[in-house]
């Protein structure tokens, strides 16, 4: 076994991860924490922040202990999370707001409104190479502004997860570059928070807060301090690196090095990338951000509109699988596989719109099954949200294609939900493209580690520590007789949702 190790930690939408990596890009042994979700209002997404420190300690300790290894060997430890969102601090380094707000918040979502009635986003696009949505923190800082004055005087840092927890590991306050880049409020050409785009955003007061250090994902941004050692386990002096964006750290763990290459990744959020050197800057794209090679960018179409919409359905109308499956030592994803594949991919014509957390077709949309009969069944409903997540999935790849210059060879997918055989030669039918699953448990996790890995000098860059950690362990080949059902249905998807764009703001009059 080699002597050296590296740590990612790993904060996703419903729990944080840890894992332990060696030299060669081999995982060691992950850990898995969850962490409560609260729900103040509806649309409101928060977490105790107290809490989201502890379980990562709690974490990064129950990898060390499964692993066995001697903290003297760990070379670093970097972490990626959730970009944007907020956490707000005072000038002690505590909560000047208890909680922090996730990227799938929607409370913000009347100030995007205003953005795009005013010609704000449009104004600004050229610089930010981005659009605007309700969970990012220009936004969020917007409503704070004018909702809660009191914690914005309280306020003197707004950082993202990652740098929170770099802060809480080290002492240090700095924000890291990939998670800087993608808030809509730096321009992306002289990497600097600007004050006319906070000017244009209606959230001047708040350039202050954003620390004058940005950080590079690989660069050592301090080390653990004697209270982080006492609360991870790792040792005090143990080198942090800046970490990523975990869009960015599934991205370079999939082994996104070339623009061939496509990174879907089924989580909370439905992510769709590709790597790129001119960077797309159009009012109506998702998100161009700068990735952890210099002379890329990473381009993402995403949503809140991917696995989650699968674990709802799971935890409300597969409590009796569950159960059963508990009984026999299987998990109750492996009954939701039986049944995925219990029903022909052409034998159901119900629709569902995964827009539980949010949408990409309309800021008021909402979920729902469309085209239920008397002859449908749990299992139809089920393949009915497989199929709407992906159709979803297809609606941001499309919007990704028509600017992509180069070929698109593979798709290589990442998350929880690429353990499904059946949902990933569902994605390879659709696309018509190669599906290859990375091996890895914690693809987030291995791409912080390879901040450390590159960050410590075990490789030159993150295009040869890539070539090391990355490796594929399936490929799902497309069925061509398929194609022209899912292109068809798929067609329907995005009829009917244009369709219902009208109708979902009036749906508001009935929210309590």
């Amino acid at each position: 076994m080699a002597d050296i190790y590296f740590i990612g930690m790993d904060n996703g939408g419903t729990s944080v991860k840890a894992g332990v990596y060696d030299e060669k890009g081999n995982e060691i042994a992950t850990a898995n924490t969850r962490v409560t979700q609260i729900n103040p209002h509806d649309g409101w997404i928060e977490r105790d922040i107290e809490e989201v420190w502890q379980a990562n300690c709690l974490a990064v300790r129950k990898v060390l202990d499964k692993s066995g290894i001697d903290p003297a060997k760990i070379k670093g430890v970097a972490a990626t999370g959730y970009g944007n969102g907020i956490f707000l601090i005072n000038a002690k380094k505590e909560p000047a707001y208890k909680n922090c707000i996730l990227s799938g918040d929607m409370r913000a979502k009347d100030y995007i409104k205003k953005y795009l009635r005013e010609g704000s986003i449009g104004r600004i696009v050229g610089r930010t190479k981005q659009s605007i949505w309700a969970g990012q923190a220009a936004p969020l800082l917007a409503w704070m502004k004018d909702n809660e004055p009191e914690v914005m005087k309280e306020t003197s840092y707004v950082l993202m997860c990652v740098d929170y927890l770099r802060m809480k590991l080290t002492g240090q306050i700095g924000m890291e570059i990939s998670n800087a880049s993608g808030l809509s409020c730096m321009d992306l050409d002289t990497r600097r928070f600007e004050k006319e785009i906070f000017q244009e955003l209606g959230i001047e007061e708040w350039l202050p807060c954003f620390p004058e250090t940005i950080v590079p994902s690989a660069g050592i941004a301090g080390t653990v301090t004697e209270e982080a050692a006492k609360a991870t386990g790792l040792l005090a002096g143990t080198p942090v690196m800046g970490g990523l964006f975990d869009v960015t750290a599934c991205a370079i763990a999939c082994g996104l090095t070339d623009s061939e290459k496509l990174c879907v990744v089924l989580g909370t959020w439905s992510i769709n990338e590709y790597i790129s050197r001119t960077p797309i800057a159009k009012e109506d794209f998702f998100m161009s951000s700068i990735y952890c090679m210099d002379e890329y960018y990473l381009e993402l179409e995403g949503s809140t509109t991917s696995a989650s919409n699968l674990q709802w359905f799971v935890d409300h109308f597969m409590q009796e699988e569950k159960k059963e499956m508990e009984a026999q030592g299987k998990d109750v994803y492996d009954a939701c596989e039986a049944m995925l594949e219990s029903v022909p991919y052409d034998d159901s014509s119900i629709l569902f719109l995964p827009f539980l957390y949010g949408t990409n077709v309309s800021l008021d949309a909402r979920a729902g099954f469309i085209g239920l009969t008397g002859r449908h069944t749990k299992a139809h409903m089920l393949r009915a949200v497989y199929e709407g997540i992906l159709f979803s999935h297809m609606h941001h790849i499309e919007k990704l294609m028509a600017d992509k210059k180069d070929k698109t060879a593979c798709v290589r997918v990442a998350g929880g939900g690429c353990g499904s055989s059946g949902w990933m030669q569902m994605f390879a039918d659709a696309l018509q493209l190669p599906i290859e699953v990375p091996a890895g448990k914690e693809l987030g996790a291995m791409g912080a580690a390879m901040c450390v890995a590159v960050g410590s000098g075990c490789y030159k860059d993150f295009r040869e520590a890539s070539a090391e950690f990355t490796r594929i362990k399936k490929v799902y080949q497309p069925n061509p007789q398929r194609a022209a059902y899912y292109q068809e249905k798929y067609r329907i998807y995005k009829t009917l949702t244009a369709k219902l764009d009208e109708i979902w703001e009036q749906w508001n009059v009935l929210e309590r």
